[in-house]
């Protein structure tokens, strides 16, 4: 498996429909955003996190997060 790359990330859902999830993703990626899914089994289930990045600087990730707002996407900056 390829190392991890370090930096932050703009975490926006976590949904367990796997259509949905890949429709999002798909409609993030054609807007510009470097959106992909990270599969995350829990009690309830399989979900999967939808996440634009990575951003090496926190500054990045930030005006990546005000970008996704202004299209209407509400998120976090998380560490990846």
């Amino acid at each position: 498996a390829p190392a991890p790359v370090p930096g932050f990330v703009v975490q926006l859902a976590a949904l367990a429909d796997a259509k949905a999830a890949a429709a999002l993703v798909s409609k993030l990626k054609s807007a510009g955003f470097p959106a992909y899914l990270e599969t995350l089994k829990t009690r309830q289930g399989t979900m999967r996190r939808f996440r634009v990045g990575p951003y090496p600087p926190r500054e990045v990730a930030d005006a990546q997060q005000v970008k996704l707002s202004a299209a209407g996407y509400r998120g976090v900056v998380t560490t990846k």
